[in-house]
């Protein structure tokens, strides 16, 4: 095997003497040799990230709230229009003097 040069001149003659061994391999394929065991340090280096990689996450996403519910209490006295409960659907029903709006908001139509 090759053992590591000592100095940098017999570092390059060695690794140019490889690069005209791979030139040669070319030229004459059967006297080709394997140089993936020998292949400078330079080429085959990988860079190591300096900061992690941001992952994804799977939180975000949530709708925004709508605030549902009653707005007045048992036995509280409201004015005409004020809002008495909000809702998606009819969790409850209208009674007297009780008005309806399109999502299903009942508000007072008299005091």
């Amino acid at each position: 095997g090759l053992s590591p040069p000592r100095t940098m001149a017999a570092a390059s003659r060695s690794w140019a003497s490889l690069g005209a061994l791979a030139y040669s391999n070319l030229v004459n394929p059967q006297r080709a040799t394997t140089l993936a065991c020998v292949m400078p340090w330079s080429l085959t280096q990988t860079r190591t990230a300096m900061k992690k990689a941001a992952g994804s996450t799977k939180n975000g996403r949530s709708s925004e709230p709508k605030y549902l519910g009653m707005k007045v209490g048992d036995g509280e006295k409201v004015w005409p229009g004020r809002i008495i409960a909000k809702q998606n659907g009819y969790r409850w029903h209208p009674g007297f003097n009780v008005g309806v709006g399109k999502n299903y908001t009942l508000y007072a139509l008299e005091h």
